[in-house]
């Protein structure tokens, strides 16, 4: 879930919520073998996740975003460390 503000024409921020919900994952060994609940996998996140865009030229923007988990609820030895993420979205229409 996610809100944008534009101040200005090419400039627009981004402020959301990300999240996932995933079950332990299931290994089936070569002779069909099911193991449920693999260890240290599943779990929920939930991260803040502002953003920023910059409409370089035509629909082209720039973007950089981050998540910074708040909600860790994960099974076992694992973690999530905040993240950041950049690219380029073209409009196309």
């Amino acid at each position: 879930m996610h809100g944008q503000y534009r101040p200005a024409e090419s400039v627009a921020l981004d402020l959301g919520l990300d999240g996932r919900d995933a079950r332990a994952d299931r290994f089936v060994d070569v002779d069909g073998t099911v193991t449920p609940g693999v260890e240290n996998t599943g779990g929920t996140v939930l991260s803040v996740s502002p953003g920023a865009y910059y409409n370089a030229v035509g629909g082209l923007w720039i973007f950089l975003r981050g998540q910074l988990p708040v909600v860790k609820s994960l099974r076992g030895a694992q973690d999530v460390k905040p993240t950041v993420t950049g690219g380029l979205q073209l409009e196309l229409l």
